[in-house]
Parts: C-alpha cells; sequence; structure tokens
C-alpha cells in the first residue's frame, strides 16, 4: 500500500513538472502595443500638425500592418512616407518586412485641419503584430485617438471676389471687388449663363445660384463668397434674356425687377418651379495666352508638355480630357479605369514641372505623391496577412501533436520507472 501511494506520488510530481515544461503554444503569448498620440497639442482650422503611430512590444517585432480611419470632413491626409497609403477616410499602413530587428517602431502622419470641431482616429478593425523568430500574431491593444480643431481669430473674413468673368454677354458695369449688382443681357437662345469666379481669399468657397434654365425677361444670378470665418458677400447678376421673335410678348419687362439701389441682406427667395439652382465650385478656371493654357487658383500652374514618356509614372497612360471645353493632355490609369482625378504636367510658378493630381470632381489640385505607387509596388513582394495566418494555422497543429506525443511518452516513462521499483500493475492501478 505505501509502495502504491509512493507510486501515486512521483507520479503526481511528473506531470506536474511535464505540465510545467511544456511551451506555451498560444499564438497570443506575445504581446503589442499600438498607441498614437499628436506631436502638436493646439491645433486651429487650416493648420498642419503630426500623428504619431508607435506601436511597442514584448517580443523583436517581424511584422505590422493595420488600418486606420479617420474624419475625411474635418482632417486632409497629406502624407506619410512610403509604408503609408490611401485617402478618404481610410489609411494602410504595411510593414511586413523591417530591416532593423526592434522591439518598438513610429510612424508619422502628416493631416491637415480643413474644419472645426472634434474628429477622431482609430484602428479599422484590428492591428496585426508578428514576432520577428516565428511570425506568431501578437495579442495587440490600441487606443483612439480624438483631436479638437479650434478656430484661429486671425482667420481671414475676406469674403470679396478676385475676378468675376460671364459667358455669353458682357457686365454691365465693368467688375470691381466692391460693386455687387450687375446687369447683363443674352440672346433668346441661350439656356445657361457659363460664370467664372475667383475669390480674393484663397480659402474662401465660391458658388454659384441660378444660372442655369434662363427664362425669357429678367434673371437673378447669385455668387454667394463664404470666407474662412463664415462671413459672407453676394454678387448679383440681373440677366435679360432677349425673347422669341415669334412670340413678341416673351420680350416684355417688369419694373418690378428693376436693380434695387441699395444691397440686399438677405438671400434671394428660389423660385423651385421655374429656375433649377446649379453650384459651381469656382476654386480654379483654365486661361489660354500665347504661352500656353494656365489653371488658375490664388497662383497659376502652366500646363507644359511632357519631355520624355518614360516620365509617365507607373501604372498611367497618356489620354486626353476637356476641361472647360479646352482639350489638355492628361495621364489616367492604365485601361482607362474609372477615377474621380486624373495627373497633369504643370509647373507652379517658376518652379520646375512636375505631376499633379487634379480633382475633376472638387475642381482642385494637389502634388501627387508617388510614394503610394511605390508603397504599392513594394508591398506586393512582402508577406501578406493571409500567408501569416496560414503560418499560425500549421504551428498550432504542429504544437497540438506535439503535445500528445510528449504527453504519451511521459506516461510510458513513468510506468517504466514504476515497474523498476517493483510496483505492479493492479498494485499501481
Amino acid at each position: 500500500m505505501k509502495q502504491r501511494k509512493k507510486a501515486v506520488l512521483r507520479y503526481l510530481l511528473l506531470l506536474c513538472l511535464f505540465v510545467n515544461m511544456i511551451p506555451s503554444v498560444g499564438i497570443k503569448a506575445a504581446s503589442a502595443t499600438v498607441s498614437m498620440t499628436l506631436k502638436e497639442t493646439d491645433i486651429k482650422l487650416n493648420d498642419t500638425f503630426n500623428v504619431i503611430v508607435k506601436v511597442e512590444a514584448t517580443d523583436d517585432i517581424g511584422g505590422f500592418e493595420t488600418f486606420l480611419t479617420y474624419d475625411e470632413k474635418k482632417l486632409e491626409f497629406i502624407s506619410g512616407g512610403s509604408l503609408v497609403s490611401g485617402s478618404d477616410g481610410i489609411l494602410r499602413i504595411s510593414d511586413m518586412n523591417p530591416e532593423n530587428i526592434v522591439k518598438s517602431r513610429k510612424y508619422i502622419l502628416q493631416f491637415k485641419a480643413i474644419e472645426q470641431g472634434n474628429a477622431q482616429i482609430e484602428t479599422m478593425d484590428q492591428a496585426y503584430v508578428y514576432t520577428y523568430e516565428d511570425s506568431a500574431e501578437m495579442s495587440v491593444s490600441s487606443n483612439r485617438l480624438s483631436i479638437s480643431i479650434g478656430t484661429d481669430e486671425k482667420v481671414s473674413n475676406n469674403a470679396k471676389l478676385y475676378s468675376l468673368r460671364i459667358s455669353p454677354g458682357v457686365l454691365s458695369p465693368e467688375f470691381t471687388a466692391k460693386t455687387t449688382k450687375y446687369t447683363a443681357e443674352v440672346e433668346s437662345d441661350v439656356k445657361e449663363l457659363v460664370i467664372s469666379a475667383m475669390a480674393q481669399d484663397g480659402d474662401a468657397k465660391v458658388k454659384t445660384m441660378g444660372n442655369t434654365n434662363l427664362q425669357s425677361g429678367p434673371n437673378e444670378v447669385n455668387i454667394i463668397v463664404t470666407a474662412p470665418s463664415g462671413d459672407q458677400k453676394t454678387y448679383t447678376i440681373v440677366v435679360t434674356k432677349k425673347g422669341d421673335s415669334a412670340n413678341p410678348n416673351d420680350n416684355r419687362q417688369d419694373e418690378r425687377n428693376d436693380i434695387p439701389e441699395e444691397p440686399k441682406d438677405d438671400m434671394p427667395e428660389e423660385d423651385n418651379t421655374d429656375v433649377k439652382d446649379d453650384v459651381l465650385e469656382a476654386d480654379g478656371y483654365l486661361v489660354t495666352e500665347e504661352d500656353g493654357i494656365t489653371l488658375r487658383f490664388s497662383y497659376g500652374y502652366e500646363i507644359v508638355p511632357l519631355e520624355d514618356e518614360t516620365m509617365i509614372p507607373d501604372g498611367y497612360e497618356e489620354t486626353t480630357m476637356k476641361l472647360q471645353n479646352i482639350t489638355l493632355t492628361a495621364y489616367e490609369p492604365v485601361g482607362g479605369a474609372v477615377s474621380d482625378w486624373v495627373l497633369l504636367y504643370m509647373k507652379k510658378g517658376d518652379g520646375e514641372a512636375q505631376f499633379y493630381r487634379y480633382d475633376k470632381l472638387e475642381n482642385t489640385v494637389q502634388r501627387y505623391d508617388t510614394s503610394d505607387v511605390q508603397a504599392a509596388i513594394k508591398s506586393a513582394n512582402k508577406v501578406t496577412k493571409d500567408e501569416y495566418a496560414k503560418k499560425l494555422e500549421n504551428m498550432k497543429i504542429l504544437a497540438a501533436v506535439s503535445c500528445v506525443i510528449t504527453l504519451i511518452a511521459t506516461l510510458i516513462i513513468i510506468r517504466l520507472l514504476v515497474k523498476l521499483r517493483g510496483v505492479k500493475d493492479d498494485e499501481f492501478f
């Protein structure tokens, strides 16, 4: 009986020792933290600021990948280096093959505050951090970054126009920034008045109302300028459309539509039954000059020919597009993929010519950054998340089989040891 008790005690001790010696097979034994912090403390409207994304792990990092979401109505993504790509509210950070074996990595994302209020940046689903030694997925925690965007007391309240042109027709009197009331006359076959208006302040917004579906007689067209401070100024054009010669009664005018001497404080009421309002963002317009074509915003972008076809970025091909009835050479994704923007080769002022992204919907221009294309090419040669998952699944199976084999071998060794000490099977069990 004593030998049986001793054998059971030895068995329990060996079993405890075996359990302590088995390495952890959980794929999330190592852990990591993804933290997002602001480099600047006080962020105002139109400020450019940096967000620091830092990854800290208990083991050496072999790879890191995550998707971040941000409030695109309040934040504009500027840059983040070759390992960061994306836009329209979603960014991807993919750093699967770091050159240095370290336990922490840092990424700097640059944004611009484009609207006042509170904005947030957070991981879209979860962040993936893998160990360098065996590509095991770590347990990851991350934070949500809240950003408060205030207004600068010195923000511009300039709501004046820099230029105002119409087609067809001629403004009367001649345009000046201080004059807000004008008249014009168009022929009976004109249905729409094309307006080109540019604000004195580059950050001001301009929209046009009432310039479509012109009716015979007087038509009121309003150009509303909104300054960064929110102040507004309205320029009004009373457009008289000549009547149809077949119906001379359409050529009558009503005295009540005469131009008032004093400017109106309130916006004109819209007649939804007769006039279809149209909003025209006039942030830029084309000017045809002797030297070439210039796309004008607060400053001009001269559209120049490409010196060499080899300069066309990877994934793009030459095409033509019409902008304000002028045919231009542009560069679109290979295959004619539908895109809201194209590339234009232009020169800003006296600077060097380079590629710019022209947004066809917003009528805006941004400097083209080739890092997005380079990041996409690099990521194609790197280890993907699915490949990591497959490796991890194989590791789990291998670890489970190893545990079973080790347990069976331990039981056999324990039984042999018991037999060598003279304990019979019936006494042991």
